[in-house]
């Protein structure tokens, strides 16, 4: 669906011209103005530093009715493709967008992430289609941070864009897709950015591993192993059979699985840093829920 977003975004996306059109004395007015005009949906726009954030209320947000949330879905890519069209014809230097669409309710925040110089360069074929949707994101919320995380804006640097980036890639894994299948949900965060150390937060890692592996082994006592990663492997939709294999067995351990989680946090970055040419990023912190460090990672010298 994530993917899927972002192609139809991607193909309805006009390059503008570099006439003003958006004045940053009344960027704010004017955008949520081209909001109403281009979508007929009220919106909430402010500007922190170089990030200008604009909020939507859809109270059907957390609707199950198919046809609702298609509809949604429809409004979001308007709005999306809408929005970024702003900096490009506005004096403010805007490097972020966020979009933040949740119920009045606050029990789920949506929030779609666009960094304007990757708009640029694949509108000039300066990266192609397939780097572009690498480089882009969604954050989901429910009801426990939502209104909390609303509230939180602030200037965006390309850092924390980048570590957000990586920790919605990590969580998009087979890895961390299993736990959920399992019943666990790890709660991989971006936290913050202190001088040259991306820091994220989980939350009941070692409770969760052990729940996981619990409920694993209860499903091998019942079935045989191949049946389970055949299962599995469709679910996740994972190419190999040996990819599922080894992330069972690293559940055995927890060792061995945070281990697994390490080496995809560095390996997302790494290739992450590449792709913006980025060198400040030296050192990579997983937390706990109590503040814990669960591991370090010192990133190679790119």
């Amino acid at each position: 669906m994530i993917k899927q977003f972002f192609i139809l975004l991607l193909l309805t996306f006009v390059l503008l011209s570099c006439d003003v059109t958006f004045p940053k004395e009344t960027l704010i007015e004017d955008t949520q103005s081209f909001i109403k005009k281009e979508t007929d949906i009220d919106s909430s726009a402010s500007v922190y530093g170089t990030t200008l954030y604009l909020d939507v209320v859809f109270d059907d947000l957390t609707t199950n009715d198919s046809n609702k949330i298609k509809e949604i879905y429809k409004k979001l890519q308007d709005i999306a493709s809408s929005i970024i069209r702003v900096p490009l014809s506005s004096d403010k230097d805007i490097k972020i967008v966020v979009l933040s669409a949740f119920d009045s309710q606050y029990k789920m925040l949506l929030r779609i992430f666009a960094n304007i110089d990757d708009i640029k360069k694949v509108s000039h074929s300066y990266i192609s289609r397939t780097d572009y949707l690498e480089r882009q994101f969604m954050e989901i919320e429910t009801e426990e941070l939502a209104k909390q995380t609303i509230a939180d804006k602030h200037d965006i640097s390309l850092e924390e864009y980048i570590g957000r980036l990586c920790v919605s890639k990590v969580n998009s894994s087979g890895v961390v897709r299993l736990l959920s299948i399992l019943g666990q949900n790890l709660g991989l965060k971006f936290s913050n950015y202190d001088a040259d150390t991306l820091i994220f937060q989980t939350k009941n890692i070692q409770k969760s591993i052990a729940s996981a592996k619990a409920v694993l082994t209860k499903i091998l006592d019942q079935e045989k192993e191949q049946a389970v990663v055949e299962t599995i492997k469709r679910i996740l939709g994972l190419e190999t059979e040996q990819d599922i294999a080894s992330i069972i067995k690293s559940l055995q351990q927890e060792d061995d699985f945070i281990k697994l989680i390490k080496e995809l946090f560095e390996q997302e970055l790494i290739k992450d840093l590449q792709k913006y040419k980025i060198s400040s990023i030296k050192s990579v912190t997983l937390l706990d829920e109590k503040n814990n460090t669960v591991f370090n990672i010192t990133l190679p010298a790119l």
